[in-house]
Protein backbone atom coordinates (compact mmCIF):
# COMPACT_ATOMS: atom_id res chain seq x y z
CA UNK A 1 0.00 0.00 0.00
CA UNK A 2 1.36 3.26 -0.82
CA UNK A 3 1.89 6.17 1.48
CA UNK A 4 1.11 9.79 1.46
CA UNK A 5 5.31 10.79 0.88
CA UNK A 6 5.09 8.29 -2.08
CA UNK A 7 1.91 9.81 -3.64
CA UNK A 8 4.03 13.22 -3.11
CA UNK A 9 7.15 12.22 -4.81
CA UNK A 10 5.25 10.81 -7.99
CA UNK A 11 3.12 13.76 -8.22
CA UNK A 12 5.89 15.37 -8.09
CA UNK A 13 8.03 13.72 -10.75
CA UNK A 14 5.23 13.54 -13.46
CA UNK A 15 5.49 17.27 -12.50
CA UNK A 16 8.87 17.62 -13.56
CA UNK A 17 8.18 15.46 -16.84
CA UNK A 18 5.12 17.11 -17.78
CA UNK A 19 7.79 20.59 -17.83
CA UNK A 20 10.49 18.65 -19.40
CA UNK A 21 8.45 18.00 -22.39
CA UNK A 22 6.97 21.39 -22.44
CA UNK A 23 10.57 22.77 -22.92
CA UNK A 24 11.48 20.27 -25.20
CA UNK A 25 8.31 20.91 -27.64
CA UNK A 26 8.56 24.84 -27.74
CA UNK A 27 12.48 24.28 -28.22
CA UNK A 28 11.67 23.74 -31.74
CA UNK A 29 8.31 25.59 -32.21
CA UNK A 30 10.56 28.43 -33.88
CA UNK A 31 11.39 26.78 -36.81
CA UNK A 32 7.48 25.58 -37.42
CA UNK A 33 5.45 28.68 -39.31
CA UNK A 34 2.54 29.61 -37.72
CA UNK A 35 3.57 28.58 -34.27
CA UNK A 36 6.91 31.10 -34.62
CA UNK A 37 4.88 34.16 -33.12
CA UNK A 38 4.42 31.84 -29.69
CA UNK A 39 7.88 32.89 -28.67
CA UNK A 40 9.64 35.09 -31.08
CA UNK A 41 10.84 38.49 -30.00
CA UNK A 42 12.48 40.60 -33.08
CA UNK A 43 15.25 42.50 -31.96
CA UNK A 44 17.34 44.51 -34.35
CA UNK A 45 16.30 42.00 -36.68
CA UNK A 46 17.54 38.90 -34.35
CA UNK A 47 15.05 36.28 -32.47
CA UNK A 48 17.52 35.59 -29.44
CA UNK A 49 16.82 32.43 -27.00
CA UNK A 50 16.94 34.40 -23.82
CA UNK A 51 13.89 36.90 -25.56
CA UNK A 52 12.25 33.45 -26.45
CA UNK A 53 12.73 31.60 -22.97
CA UNK A 54 11.09 34.91 -21.08
CA UNK A 55 8.37 35.28 -23.63
CA UNK A 56 7.45 31.93 -24.03
CA UNK A 57 8.09 30.83 -20.51
CA UNK A 58 6.82 33.95 -18.73
CA UNK A 59 3.70 34.00 -20.59
CA UNK A 60 2.90 30.39 -21.75
CA UNK A 61 4.79 27.74 -19.63
CA UNK A 62 4.97 28.46 -15.95
CA UNK A 63 1.27 29.58 -15.85
CA UNK A 64 -0.09 26.84 -16.94
CA UNK A 65 2.89 24.30 -15.53
CA UNK A 66 1.63 24.68 -11.83
CA UNK A 67 -2.05 23.79 -13.16
CA UNK A 68 -0.77 20.66 -15.02
CA UNK A 69 1.29 19.69 -12.22
CA UNK A 70 -1.62 19.63 -9.87
CA UNK A 71 -3.75 18.03 -12.33
CA UNK A 72 -1.13 15.03 -12.83
CA UNK A 73 -0.80 14.74 -9.44
CA UNK A 74 -4.29 14.31 -8.50
CA UNK A 75 -4.11 11.65 -11.34
CA UNK A 76 -1.33 9.91 -9.91
CA UNK A 77 -3.43 9.95 -6.74
CA UNK A 78 -6.27 9.27 -8.18
CA UNK A 79 -5.16 5.67 -9.98
CA UNK A 80 -2.76 4.34 -6.71
CA UNK A 81 -4.12 5.52 -3.83
CA UNK A 82 -7.02 3.25 -2.15
CA UNK A 83 -9.64 5.86 -2.07
CA UNK A 84 -13.67 5.82 -1.90
CA UNK A 85 -14.11 3.84 -5.34
CA UNK A 86 -11.47 0.83 -4.13
CA UNK A 87 -13.09 -2.38 -3.05
CA UNK A 88 -12.97 -5.74 -2.30
CA UNK A 89 -15.00 -8.93 -3.29
CA UNK A 90 -15.77 -11.90 -1.34
CA UNK A 91 -14.46 -15.18 -2.74
CA UNK A 92 -14.70 -17.52 0.04
CA UNK A 93 -16.76 -20.27 0.89
CA UNK A 94 -20.11 -20.72 2.33
CA UNK A 95 -19.62 -19.76 6.14
CA UNK A 96 -16.21 -18.47 5.44
CA UNK A 97 -15.11 -15.88 8.36
CA UNK A 98 -14.85 -11.95 7.38
CA UNK A 99 -11.79 -11.41 9.20
CA UNK A 100 -9.80 -14.11 7.13
CA UNK A 101 -8.30 -11.72 4.47
CA UNK A 102 -8.01 -14.44 2.54
CA UNK A 103 -11.48 -14.95 1.74
CA UNK A 104 -11.21 -11.71 -0.23
CA UNK A 105 -9.94 -10.48 -3.91
CA UNK A 106 -8.01 -7.32 -2.51
CA UNK A 107 -7.49 -8.55 1.55
CA UNK A 108 -9.93 -8.10 4.08
CA UNK A 109 -11.97 -4.73 4.12
CA UNK A 110 -10.88 -1.70 6.17
CA UNK A 111 -12.80 2.07 6.21
CA UNK A 112 -10.60 2.75 3.39
CA UNK A 113 -11.75 -0.47 1.20
CA UNK A 114 -15.58 -1.30 0.80
CA UNK A 115 -16.80 -4.53 0.47
CA UNK A 116 -18.81 -6.25 -1.99
CA UNK A 117 -20.82 -9.82 -1.53
CA UNK A 118 -22.04 -11.23 -4.33
CA UNK A 119 -21.44 -14.51 -5.18
CA UNK A 120 -24.23 -16.44 -2.87
CA UNK A 121 -22.44 -17.22 0.31
CA UNK A 122 -23.30 -16.89 3.45
CA UNK A 123 -20.90 -14.58 5.19
CA UNK A 124 -20.06 -14.41 9.16
CA UNK A 125 -18.72 -11.59 10.93
CA UNK A 126 -18.37 -11.86 15.38
CA UNK A 127 -15.30 -9.95 15.77
CA UNK A 128 -15.64 -6.59 17.10
CA UNK A 129 -14.15 -3.64 15.41
CA UNK A 130 -14.29 -4.79 12.16
CA UNK A 131 -14.44 -1.90 9.09
CA UNK A 132 -15.37 -1.01 5.74
CA UNK A 133 -15.53 1.79 3.27
CA UNK A 134 -18.85 0.80 2.40
CA UNK A 135 -21.03 -2.09 2.06
CA UNK A 136 -22.83 -3.64 -1.31
CA UNK A 137 -24.73 -6.97 -0.41
CA UNK A 138 -25.89 -8.76 -3.14
CA UNK A 139 -24.74 -6.18 -5.76
CA UNK A 140 -25.27 -8.60 -8.73
CA UNK A 141 -28.63 -9.64 -10.38
CA UNK A 142 -29.47 -12.62 -9.36
CA UNK A 143 -27.54 -13.62 -6.54
CA UNK A 144 -28.56 -14.09 -2.50
CA UNK A 145 -26.42 -12.90 -0.16
CA UNK A 146 -26.11 -13.16 3.57
CA UNK A 147 -24.32 -11.51 6.27
CA UNK A 148 -24.37 -12.70 9.58
CA UNK A 149 -23.21 -10.13 12.64
CA UNK A 150 -23.93 -12.66 15.87
CA UNK A 151 -22.34 -10.37 18.40
CA UNK A 152 -19.33 -9.17 16.03
CA UNK A 153 -19.71 -5.39 15.03
CA UNK A 154 -18.89 -3.16 11.48
CA UNK A 155 -18.80 0.26 11.16
CA UNK A 156 -19.16 1.33 7.48
CA UNK A 157 -17.43 4.74 7.05
CA UNK A 158 -20.24 5.60 4.25
CA UNK A 159 -23.60 3.67 3.22
CA UNK A 160 -24.55 0.23 3.36
CA UNK A 161 -26.74 -1.40 1.08
CA UNK A 162 -28.88 -4.60 1.70
CA UNK A 163 -30.23 -6.05 -1.78
CA UNK A 164 -28.41 -3.71 -4.19
CA UNK A 165 -29.85 -5.62 -7.23
CA UNK A 166 -29.92 -9.09 -6.21
CA UNK A 167 -31.81 -10.46 -2.65
CA UNK A 168 -29.60 -9.52 0.06
CA UNK A 169 -30.05 -10.54 3.72
CA UNK A 170 -28.49 -8.82 7.04
CA UNK A 171 -28.55 -10.47 10.22
CA UNK A 172 -27.83 -8.40 13.63
CA UNK A 173 -28.26 -10.96 16.54
CA UNK A 174 -26.85 -11.60 19.87
CA UNK A 175 -25.43 -8.24 20.85
CA UNK A 176 -24.07 -7.59 16.74
CA UNK A 177 -23.56 -3.74 16.09
CA UNK A 178 -23.65 -2.06 12.78
CA UNK A 179 -23.03 1.57 12.02
CA UNK A 180 -22.93 3.58 9.25
CA UNK A 181 -24.45 6.45 7.11
CA UNK A 182 -27.12 6.22 4.78
CA UNK A 183 -28.83 2.72 4.33
CA UNK A 184 -30.89 1.44 1.82
CA UNK A 185 -32.95 -1.62 1.97
CA UNK A 186 -33.88 -3.13 -1.61
CA UNK A 187 -31.55 -0.20 -3.80
CA UNK A 188 -32.76 -1.01 -7.23
CA UNK A 189 -35.69 -1.86 -9.30
CA UNK A 190 -36.25 -5.70 -8.89
CA UNK A 191 -34.09 -6.07 -5.71
CA UNK A 192 -35.04 -7.50 -2.36
CA UNK A 193 -32.83 -6.63 0.61
CA UNK A 194 -33.84 -8.10 3.80
CA UNK A 195 -32.80 -6.66 7.51
CA UNK A 196 -33.09 -8.59 10.76
CA UNK A 197 -32.33 -7.09 14.50
CA UNK A 198 -32.32 -9.39 17.20
CA UNK A 199 -32.37 -9.44 20.81
CA UNK A 200 -30.95 -7.43 23.71
CA UNK A 201 -27.84 -5.20 22.92
CA UNK A 202 -28.24 -5.74 19.04
CA UNK A 203 -28.24 -2.16 17.04
CA UNK A 204 -28.22 -0.75 13.71
CA UNK A 205 -27.18 3.18 13.72
CA UNK A 206 -27.53 5.28 10.47
CA UNK A 207 -26.15 8.39 11.21
CA UNK A 208 -27.43 9.57 8.11
CA UNK A 209 -31.20 8.21 6.46
CA UNK A 210 -32.89 4.88 6.24
CA UNK A 211 -34.27 3.63 3.03
CA UNK A 212 -36.62 0.29 3.55
CA UNK A 213 -37.91 -0.11 0.08
CA UNK A 214 -35.95 2.42 -2.11
CA UNK A 215 -36.90 1.41 -5.52
CA UNK A 216 -36.69 -2.40 -5.02
CA UNK A 217 -38.38 -4.54 -2.27
CA UNK A 218 -37.07 -3.98 1.50
CA UNK A 219 -38.04 -5.43 4.68
CA UNK A 220 -37.00 -4.46 8.36
CA UNK A 221 -37.46 -6.97 11.55
CA UNK A 222 -36.89 -5.16 15.08
CA UNK A 223 -37.52 -7.83 17.20
CA UNK A 224 -36.54 -9.04 21.11
CA UNK A 225 -35.09 -5.62 21.58
CA UNK A 226 -33.14 -4.93 19.37
CA UNK A 227 -32.65 -1.08 18.23
CA UNK A 228 -32.45 0.87 15.29
CA UNK A 229 -31.78 4.41 14.84
CA UNK A 230 -31.70 6.94 11.72
CA UNK A 231 -32.13 10.60 10.98
CA UNK A 232 -35.17 10.15 8.16
CA UNK A 233 -36.67 6.79 7.96
CA UNK A 234 -38.87 6.12 4.69
CA UNK A 235 -40.69 3.27 3.64
CA UNK A 236 -41.19 2.93 -0.23
CA UNK A 237 -39.29 5.74 -1.48
CA UNK A 238 -39.92 5.40 -5.50
CA UNK A 239 -42.91 4.26 -7.20
CA UNK A 240 -43.56 0.96 -7.61
CA UNK A 241 -41.52 0.73 -4.85
CA UNK A 242 -42.34 -1.83 -1.02
CA UNK A 243 -41.37 -1.17 2.54
CA UNK A 244 -42.38 -2.86 5.49
CA UNK A 245 -40.96 -2.67 9.08
CA UNK A 246 -42.08 -4.63 12.00
CA UNK A 247 -41.21 -3.68 15.59
CA UNK A 248 -41.87 -6.09 17.86
CA UNK A 249 -41.56 -7.01 21.80
CA UNK A 250 -40.43 -4.97 24.55
CA UNK A 251 -37.35 -2.98 24.32
CA UNK A 252 -37.32 -3.32 20.37
CA UNK A 253 -37.09 0.53 19.23
CA UNK A 254 -37.04 2.19 15.62
CA UNK A 255 -35.90 5.46 16.81
CA UNK A 256 -35.67 8.61 13.74
CA UNK A 257 -34.46 11.79 14.69
CA UNK A 258 -36.29 13.63 11.85
CA UNK A 259 -39.42 12.87 10.16
CA UNK A 260 -41.31 9.20 9.15
CA UNK A 261 -42.74 8.44 5.81
CA UNK A 262 -44.54 5.05 5.42
CA UNK A 263 -45.65 4.66 1.86
CA UNK A 264 -43.62 7.82 0.94
CA UNK A 265 -44.02 7.31 -3.07
CA UNK A 266 -44.65 3.50 -3.18
CA UNK A 267 -47.18 1.10 -0.78
CA UNK A 268 -45.50 1.39 2.75
CA UNK A 269 -46.58 -0.83 5.87
CA UNK A 270 -45.63 -0.46 9.67
CA UNK A 271 -46.09 -2.79 12.66
CA UNK A 272 -45.87 -2.34 15.78
CA UNK A 273 -46.48 -5.22 18.50
CA UNK A 274 -46.45 -6.66 21.54
CA UNK A 275 -44.97 -3.56 23.40
CA UNK A 276 -42.76 -2.07 20.67
CA UNK A 277 -42.15 1.55 20.26
CA UNK A 278 -41.47 3.89 17.25
CA UNK A 279 -40.49 7.61 17.63
CA UNK A 280 -40.16 10.62 15.11
CA UNK A 281 -40.59 14.27 14.40
CA UNK A 282 -43.43 14.55 12.40
CA UNK A 283 -45.03 11.19 10.64
CA UNK A 284 -46.78 10.97 7.03
CA UNK A 285 -48.94 7.66 6.02
CA UNK A 286 -49.48 7.83 2.18
CA UNK A 287 -47.65 10.62 1.69
CA UNK A 288 -47.40 11.10 -2.15
CA UNK A 289 -49.99 10.84 -5.17
CA UNK A 290 -50.56 6.97 -5.73
CA UNK A 291 -48.54 6.23 -2.38
CA UNK A 292 -50.25 3.65 0.03
CA UNK A 293 -49.60 3.54 3.70
CA UNK A 294 -50.58 1.41 6.65
CA UNK A 295 -49.96 1.66 9.89
CA UNK A 296 -50.88 -1.43 12.59
CA UNK A 297 -50.20 -0.47 16.23
CA UNK A 298 -51.16 -3.29 18.17
CA UNK A 299 -50.94 -4.69 22.24
CA UNK A 300 -50.56 -3.26 25.50
CA UNK A 301 -47.27 -1.27 25.79
CA UNK A 302 -47.12 -0.58 21.85
CA UNK A 303 -46.58 2.53 21.07
CA UNK A 304 -46.38 5.51 18.51
CA UNK A 305 -44.69 8.73 19.46
CA UNK A 306 -44.55 11.33 16.91
CA UNK A 307 -43.02 15.00 18.08
CA UNK A 308 -44.61 16.56 15.91
CA UNK A 309 -48.03 15.92 13.50
CA UNK A 310 -49.18 13.23 11.94
CA UNK A 311 -50.90 12.89 8.67
CA UNK A 312 -52.67 10.12 7.61
CA UNK A 313 -53.06 10.35 4.08
CA UNK A 314 -51.32 13.54 3.08
CA UNK A 315 -51.77 12.98 -1.02
CA UNK A 316 -52.11 9.32 -0.88
CA UNK A 317 -54.15 6.43 0.65
CA UNK A 318 -53.66 6.00 4.29
CA UNK A 319 -54.75 3.25 6.82
CA UNK A 320 -54.51 4.00 10.73
CA UNK A 321 -55.05 0.79 13.08
CA UNK A 322 -55.03 0.82 16.50
CA UNK A 323 -55.73 -2.16 18.99
CA UNK A 324 -55.51 -4.30 21.57
CA UNK A 325 -54.16 -1.45 23.99
CA UNK A 326 -51.77 0.05 21.53
CA UNK A 327 -51.57 4.36 21.75
CA UNK A 328 -50.12 6.86 18.84
CA UNK A 329 -49.40 10.31 19.72
CA UNK A 330 -49.17 13.28 17.82
CA UNK A 331 -48.89 17.14 18.45
CA UNK A 332 -51.68 17.56 16.01
CA UNK A 333 -53.51 14.93 13.85
CA UNK A 334 -54.65 15.50 10.11
CA UNK A 335 -56.37 13.09 8.24
CA UNK A 336 -56.93 13.32 4.41
CA UNK A 337 -54.66 16.23 4.67
CA UNK A 338 -55.14 17.45 0.54
CA UNK A 339 -58.21 17.97 -0.92
CA UNK A 340 -59.06 15.79 -4.37
CA UNK A 341 -60.15 12.57 -5.06
CA UNK A 342 -56.69 10.73 -4.89
CA UNK A 343 -56.58 10.77 -1.32
CA UNK A 344 -58.12 8.49 1.36
CA UNK A 345 -57.96 7.83 4.64
CA UNK A 346 -59.59 4.80 7.44
CA UNK A 347 -59.31 5.20 10.82
CA UNK A 348 -59.58 2.22 13.09
CA UNK A 349 -59.07 2.75 16.41
CA UNK A 350 -60.33 0.58 19.37
CA UNK A 351 -58.02 2.59 21.49
CA UNK A 352 -56.01 5.72 22.06
CA UNK A 353 -54.69 8.32 19.17
CA UNK A 354 -53.50 11.10 21.63
CA UNK A 355 -53.25 14.63 19.54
Amino acid sequence: MFNSCVFRALAYVCGLLTGVLFQLTCAVLPSYGQCRYWCREEYNGQTTMNSFRRTLFGEFVLPGLLGLRVAVGLAVLAILSPGANAQTTWRGAEGGNWSDGLNWTHGEPTSSLGAVLDNGARVILNQPGEQCAYLYLSNTAGSTDLLSIPSGGLTADANLYVGVSGNGTLQVTSGGQVANIHGYIGQQINSTGNVHVNGTGSGWTNTGDLYVGDAGSGTLWITNGGQVSNRYGTLAQNGGSTGNVTVEGTGSTWTNSSNLYVGAAGNGTLQVTSGGQVANIHGYIGQQINSTGNVHVNGTGSGWTNAGDLYVGDAGFGTLTISGGGQVSSSKGHAGFYSGDRKSTRLNSSHEWIS
